[in-house]
């Protein structure tokens, strides 16, 4: 690190350009060509965005004080503290704890839930000729069906509980974005050699966000992550979308590997150019 400014010295850690065609993929018909994208000190997903981990962390914490910045990382940070997974964190966690206990907190109240879940619903399944709720807002519209006055307290106790949860998720989030919190993971973690990016899949609507979106915001691109499909060889799946407002172009980058305890690698992927 520089002593000067608190920044990583890229000079001992520069970019590698993706060199050479290794193949072609397709996403539906479109034909792209997977680069060879270095694999050094496990920074391929940083190449595959135009810059090295040096470069990475030094973008990252110039824009911590940026919203859309910190969430990118909190929801990576977040991901990883409820997963425990030790492999996407610090080797020293203590600054997590606090989160950490807020998840323990929230595991329990969640226990407390399913119980009264089971309990609450197995009544109403078994005094409505079988027809169990499909989810908690559907035992809540039929509310009236529960007589007893024991279950309907305890319904009145999962609601609360419920309202206590989603507030409980809130705090977590908030902790994960905390400026100090995101400087300890750029710095203690993601600048760290050897430390490989992971991404969530999109669920719908439901953009995840990483590391990897941060930089792409700075740089004022948008991103697509794919993955190999499974058996179909030679297409691929979109499983990330990033579209930044005012991009100057479109990273395609394909993840491949990274099962069974396997480290996966990030490739940059080339158009074929039009004849």
């Amino acid at each position: 690190m520089s002593s000067n400014t608190g920044l990583f010295d890229v000079e001992k850690d520069p970019y590698r350009e993706p060199t050479d065609f290794i193949r072609q993929v397709y996403l539906n018909t479109t034909p792209f060509m997977v680069m060879k994208t270095s694999a050094y000190e496990w920074s391929c997903s940083f190449y595959s965005l135009g810059v090295s981990r040096s470069q990475a962390a030094n973008l990252l914490l110039r824009n911590t004080d940026n919203e859309f910045v910190r969430k990118c990382i909190g929801e990576q940070i977040y991901a990883a503290v409820v997963r425990d997974d030790r492999e996407q964190l610090p080797e020293d966690q203590t600054p997590f704890d606090p989160i950490k206990k807020l998840i323990e907190e929230r595991s329990k109240i969640q226990t407390q839930i399913d119980e009264l879940t089971r309990e609450i619903f197995d009544y109403i399944e078994k005094h409505t000729e079988g027809l169990r709720p499909r989810n908690f807002q559907e035992a809540l519209t039929r509310r009236k069906e529960i007589k007893d006055e024991k279950y309907a307290g305890k319904l009145k106790i999962l609601e609360k509980k419920q309202g206590s949860i989603d507030v409980k998720k809130g705090d977590i989030q908030e902790l994960c974005e905390q400026q100090k919190i995101i400087e300890v993971y750029i710095r203690d973690f993601i600048v760290q050699p050897h430390k490989t990016m992971e991404f969530q899949h999109d669920e719908g609507k439901i953009i995840h966000y990483s590391a990897l979106d941060a930089i792409a915001y700075i740089t004022k691109q948008s991103l697509r992550l794919y993955q190999p499909l499974e058996g179909a060889p030679g297409q691929m799946i979109l499983r990330h979308t990033f579209d930044h407002p005012k991009s100057t172009e479109i990273k395609h980058i394909i993840h491949t590997g990274g099962n069974k305890g396997a480290v996966g690698h990030f490739s940059r992927l080339d158009p074929v150019p039009s004849k």
